[in-house]
């Protein structure tokens, strides 16, 4: 590193040097693209002066979790351009957003924690209409089916009498299930 800041070594090198001893393992391939050579000089224009990355700290502590990992955004600016527009030299700025990171970090667990509890709501809601759906229907074709069955036998008393009494069940059962859809509301 401190060959770098000598100007002993070029700047891929010392890119590549900088990368390994201070950037996360996940964020160094993209840190090295971005900021290459070939990158900047294909990407960097008068209608584009810079690029922007956001990478991880290498943590000093590898058993570090994720959440506390510490956050760097760079900017490549391009400082100088030939008469055709072309980069010559860029500024290089970083900034610690680590505070930031975390912020918007948690934000994302709070709002994914959110969106699970609607989900779970909503499942459970759908369980309930389902069953209570069931549980409505079930006497009431119950009803229906011994009314249709005593209209066709109304000269049975017998048979009448017999599907009134299921219909007077099942109606019982369907007030019940009403009175206790009414009682959670």
């Amino acid at each position: 590193v401190e060959k770098v800041l000598d100007g002993k070594i070029d700047y891929a090198t010392g890119l590549k040097v900088y990368a390994e001893h201070f950037i996360h393992p996940d964020d160094r391939q993209e840190y090295l693209n971005t900021l290459s050579i070939q990158n900047l000089r294909r990407t960097l224009s008068r209608e584009h002066p810079y690029v922007t990355l956001t990478y991880r700290k290498l943590p000093q502590n590898p058993d570090v979790r994720p959440d506390s990992y510490g956050w760097i955004h760079s900017t490549a600016i391009m400082s100088q351009a030939d008469e055709n527009g072309k980069v010559r030299s860029i500024v290089y700025a970083a900034q610690d957003v680590t505070e930031s990171k975390r912020r918007e970090m948690r934000e994302h667990l709070a709002l994914q924690a959110a969106c699970e509890a609607a989900d779970h709501a909503n499942a459970s809601k759908q369980e309930f209409i389902s069953c209570m759906s069931h549980n409505i229907r079930t006497p009431m074709n119950g009803i229906l089916g011994m009314i249709k069955i005593a209209t066709d036998h109304v000269d049975d008393p017998e048979r009448v009498k017999d599907c009134l009494e299921k219909a007077s069940i099942s109606s019982l059962q369907l007030l019940s299930t009403l009175n206790e859809i009414l009682d959670i509301s």
